[in-house]
């Protein structure tokens, strides 16, 4: 009979023990806090590396919490790459659904040889709020070349003339050692493509 009562006593001290470290592990870091942080998630990472990214940056207090909140609710496939306006004021169930309802930014991959009549399709149909394919072919009419390939995070509210910014400086950011000539490009452009 005392070994059954010392038994009961064990498990409710766990019990109580687990329901006290859930409280305090789903509870905001800061509830106070009037901070915002841009937290950023790129593709194909998963919930453990989120949970451990969130714990790094002060947004969680528990990663093992989160991880389990994730699977618990079954959203891990539901969590959208991009970024996030977050704060420490926010407890992990609001940073859940934040990760899982829309970003504030969008990928986008530009492979190698497309024409900048294909990149402005491409661009069109990602979702950004202010783009004008019209208005991006003329911006880019003498830069077939230097619109550089490669997988860009983007402003939904970006318009031609940011994405074009976006797209030219990262090519003069990864071929300033070469020095290229407008004739080498454009010929380069014509023969990848």
């Amino acid at each position: 009979m005392l070994r059954i009562k010392a038994i009961l006593v064990l498990i409710s001290l766990l019990a109580l023990g687990g329901f006290l470290w859930w409280r305090w592990a789903t509870a905001p870091v800061e509830s106070k806090s009037k901070e915002t942080k841009i937290f950023v998630i790129p593709p194909k990472t998963g919930v453990r590396q989120i949970a451990q990214k969130l714990k790094r940056e002060g947004l969680i207090r528990d990663q093992i919490a989160f991880f389990l909140l994730v699977k618990v609710k079954g959203l891990e496939k539901n969590i959208q790459a991009g970024d996030y306006r977050l704060s420490p004021s926010m407890d992990p169930t609001t940073l859940l659904q934040t990760l899982t309802h829309g970003t504030l930014d969008v990928w986008v991959t530009l492979v190698e040889g497309l024409r900048r009549e294909e990149i402005a399709e491409k661009l069109a149909n990602i979702g950004l709020e202010n783009f004008n394919k019209i208005e991006f072919l003329a911006a880019t009419k003498n830069l077939e070349g230097q619109l550089f390939p490669d997988t860009y995070l983007m402003p939904k509210e970006s318009d031609a003339p940011r994405v074009v910014a976006m797209l030219t400086n990262n090519f003069e950011k990864k071929t300033a050692q070469l020095k290229p000539d407008q004739q080498d490009l454009i010929l380069a452009s014509i023969l990848e493509r």
